[in-house]
Order: structure tokens, then sequence, then C-alpha cells
């Protein structure tokens, strides 16, 4: 069952990257293409009997996501956009903190 799991895996990898979603302009897509296998037992068990599967499919700019990846992924992904978000409102603040102190110091001057 591994076998011709891996086999089917490896024909699917050899299927998405002769499409080149990158070069369709209207789509505007990065150059790697996302294989998502729904099962997560399914990846581990192409590995054991495929070591090299990931590394196949990455030089022919396949990612290998099972539900586990994505889903780790996206809590990393939705970290760092809140500390994104957050590093963004508090450089906001200081630029607007900045503003404030230097028409308070010509104010200041002005009329001081």
């Amino acid at each position: 069952m591994g076998k011709v799991l891996t086999k089917n895996i490896r024909e699917r990898i050899n299927d998405l990257s002769e499409t080149r979603y990158s070069q369709i302009e209207e789509l505007n897509t990065p150059d790697v293409i996302f294989m998502f296998l729904g099962i997560d037992d399914s990846l581990s068990v192409a590995l054991k009997h495929d070591p090299e599967l990931v590394s196949y499919a990455d030089k022919k700019r396949i990612a290998l996501v099972s539900p586990s990846i994505l889903h780790i992924s996206i809590k990393q992904w939705l970290k760092t956009l809140a500390f994104r978000w957050s590093k963004r409102k508090c450089d906001q603040s200081v630029r607007r903190g900045t503003k404030i102190s230097c028409q308070a110091a010509w104010i200041h001057r002005s009329y001081g």
C-alpha cells in the first residue's frame, strides 16, 4: 500500500509541476504550488517508503502539506500577522507622538 501511495503522490507532483500557474498573469500566484494531502498519515506513510519525497517535490516547486502542517502554519502566520499589526500600530503611535512633540516645540519657540 505504501509503495502505491508513494507512486501516486509522485505522479501528482509531476502533474502539478507541469502546470505553470505562476506564468498565468491574471492569477498573480507564487512560484510554489501547495499539494494538500488530506490525511496526515498518508504523508507519513509515503515518507517512510520514500524519504526523498519532500526533496523531489521541492525540486519541482511543490510544497507537500498535510492537515497538521497546515494547522501549524496558519497558527504561526496568525501570530506573525498579529505581531506585525501591533508593531505597525506602535510605529504609528510613535510617529504621531513625534509630530505632536515637534508641534509643541514650535509653539513654545513661537510664543514662549
